[in-house]
């Protein structure tokens, strides 16, 4: 949930940023901006925001989340099996997001978050 929500706050940021700093560097702004959305706000909200957010409201987020990516991916597969869309590219599809869900699903947490949990 703490990712899904730097992710909007970071497209959010590149249009305010752009607004802000076309005056001065003009058509340059964009690049600038594109950097700061793809690299730098990510980084600096991973940076001062580490604590993981808990609460039932947050759990049943990415439950629902979850839930929602491994629908994706299995609608993709079944476009894949009736011809619709390409076999690879489904494959690829759900062995990243489907597999990625189904442990979340399973296990509560994503898998490097069980490693750093153990870790501790």
């Amino acid at each position: 949930m703490k990712l899904l929500c730097i992710a909007v706050l970071s497209i959010i940021l590149f249009f305010v940023s752009y607004v802000a700093l076309h005056p001065l560097f003009g058509e340059n702004a964009a690049l600038l901006c594109l950097f700061m959305m793809y690299i730098g706000f990510p980084a600096l909200f991973l940076k001062f925001w580490k604590k993981e957010w808990e609460g039932p409201v947050v759990k049943f987020g990415n439950y629902m989340i979850a839930l929602v990516v491994l629908g994706f991916s299995i609608w993709y597969s079944y476009l894949a099996i009736i011809g619709e869309a390409e076999k690879l590219n489904a494959v690829m599809f759900f062995l990243v997001y489907g597999y990625g869900a189904l442990h979340f699903l399973t296990f509560g947490k994503l898998h490097f978050q069980i490693k750093r949990s153990n870790e501790i």
